[in-house]
């Protein structure tokens, strides 16, 4: 990871100590000369006293009143407000400003049009240049907030206490065995790990995260009808990561909270609302993404050996539900599965007709054990 130069005053001695930074997935490391970490400063803590005559970005973190950081680097003030909108300098709204107000306003809109247009273009080549270990990690810190969001959605983003989290044998291992098998089969560089969550809200979902990460929700073990229909959604999932599609998702989602903070702040119930929007459009794809997960999908399973027949059924099981909505019981967790996976009837037919495999995905047996995974 890149670190740029900055001067640290711990609070305790009088002098400064000349110290490099990291932008780390969720904090700010304050590294000596050596690179050993001597603080850590998560996002939320970080408070902005002023720039300084000399452009450098000045610091403090919550709690610690005597703690001040100077970040010498130009350039890396962009960088921290993707991690930290609530930095960004809020205009002051005088009614002799009102022409900054109007070139204000319409900077914001321009930012708007480059969210919805220009950012999904840039994020592909961003995407290609991220290290794996960096999307390694910021994947894993992705994954942890969502499971936490659809476990305690009256908490939103707490990090407090474990992930729910079922890692129930011989149910794991069976998942994790096909997913190596899966990628095998196409020369996936990726390290898949796959993680089935029990939430407090039910739901049929499961998504990826950016350098390998999988999540399945219980909800959807509880839904479909055989380990077939299981490996072709996982499949589906591990296709997005092949594709680098949540790390372009994961580049657009720190442009889109630039702009909410731009919008709304960094505080109150406008803020809750832009983050809970953000969330819901990182767990979208586009409909040619989703193609393109689906090709990928398919030839993992047609390498593997496994047949694509699982998918599609699934797919078409899922259509017929959408067209009960007003009657199911379910459908909120449907819903929720179509947020982020848009279903059609050509989608299922194209799988069913380009998987040129028969095999089954796992044995009758391996899939009783991951209909157990959680107890």
């Amino acid at each position: 990871m890149d670190t740029y130069p900055a001067s640290f005053y711990d609070g305790e001695s009088a002098g400064r100590r000349e110290v490099s930074v990291r932008l780390s997935p969720d904090a700010l490391d304050i590294l000596d000369g050596g690179g050993k970490v001597v603080a850590h400063w998560p996002y939320g803590e970080l408070r902005r006293i002023s720039r300084d005559q000399r452009d450098a970005l000045r610091l403090s973190r919550r709690g610690e009143r005597f703690q001040r950081l100077v970040i010498h680097e130009v350039g890396v003030e962009g960088l921290l407000f993707g991690y930290a909108p609530h930095l960004i300098p809020r205009p002051l709204f005088h009614r002799s400003r009102l022409k900054f107000v109007a070139i204000w306003a319409a900077g914001v809109g321009a930012l708007v049009l480059l969210l919805a247009h220009g950012v999904p273009l840039i994020a592909s080549g961003v995407a290609s240049i991220v290290s794996p270990a960096w999307e390694k990690e910021v994947g894993e810190r992705m994954a942890e907030q969502i499971v936490r969001t659809f476990h305690d959605p009256f908490n939103f983003g707490s990090l407090d206490g474990s992930l729910p989290l079922c890692r129930g044998e011989p149910g794991h291992t069976v998942l994790e065995d096909l997913a190596a098998r899966l990628a095998q089969g196409v020369g996936s560089p990726h390290d898949f790990e796959i993680w089935v969550a029990d939430t407090e809200i039910p739901i049929i979902n499961a998504f990826a995260a950016p350098g390998g990460y999988i999540v399945i929700f219980k909800g959807l073990i509880d839904f479909v009808e055989s380990g077939d229909e299981l490996a072709g959604v996982l499949a589906h999932e591990m296709g997005h990561v092949n594709r680098r599609h949540p790390t372009e998702r994961w580049v657009q989602f720190i442009a889109l909270g630039v702009v909410s903070n731009a919008l709304v702040g960094g505080s109150g119930a406008g803020a809750a609302t832009a983050r809970t929007a953000e969330l819901m459009v990182m767990l979208s794809y586009s409909r040619n993404s989703e193609s393109e997960a689906d090709a990928a999908a398919l030839d993992m399973m047609n390498a593997a050996g496994v047949s694509g027949r699982g998918l599609a059924d699934f797919f078409e099981r899922m259509n017929a539900l959408l067209e009960l909505t007003e009657v199911h019981e379910g459908v909120e967790q449907i819903a929720r599965y179509f947020t982020s996976h848009p279903p059609s009837a050509e989608r299922s037919a194209i799988i069913g007709s380009l998987s040129t495999a028969s095999g089954a995905a796992m044995p009758e047996a391996d899939w009783q054990a991951v209909k157990a995974i959680c107890g």
